[in-house]
């Protein structure tokens, strides 16, 4: 947590007509960690994680339906071409994918350890950013990567 608060707590400075997003992102991790713990209390006896991932997205996209219907944002897309369809087939690939995953892991992790996840993701993209655009984090951001390192290590260390 401490480490999620460093890295938006740089954001804090640098626009401030987002402040009110970078104070919502610092929300994320507790609302994340209350939804996980909430589903590893809650667990359905002898679901599978393929079957709540696939009705938390079907969940979703109704969810998501009715507000942009509400919003008035266009639901389908401009063009009907191949590549079009290509990239709305993958994104539906990959997402069934990774919600799986993400379920799985907290079957057999829990809802502690699967709750550092949204941390070490902006750790990756931290290292990405210098990776593919030579973007130098500056000491605090390497302070909150060490920081989210640590916590990773003080959860991990005894399993």
């Amino acid at each position: 947590v401490a480490g999620g608060i460093l890295l938006a707590w740089q954001g804090l400075g640098q626009a401030t007509g987002n402040a009110v997003w970078y104070l919502a992102a610092l929300t994320m991790p507790v609302l994340v960690s209350i939804g996980n713990i909430y589903r590893s209390a809650y667990w359905p006896e002898a679901a599978s994680p393929q079957l709540l991932s696939a009705g938390m997205m079907a969940f979703g996209f109704v969810t998501l339906s009715v507000l942009n219907a509400a919003l008035g944002t266009d639901l389908a897309p401009v063009r009907y071409d191949w590549p079009t369809m290509a990239l709305l087939a993958a994104q539906v690939g990959l997402f069934s994918t990774l919600y799986a995953l993400y379920f799985q892991l907290q079957e057999l992790a829990g809802p502690v350890y699967l709750s550092q996840i949204g941390s070490v993701a902006a750790v990756v993209g931290l290292a990405l950013g210098y990776i593919v655009f030579g973007e130098v984090p500056g000491a605090e951001k390497l302070l909150a990567a060490m920081a989210i390192a640590a916590g990773v290590y003080v959860v991990s260390r005894t399993r």
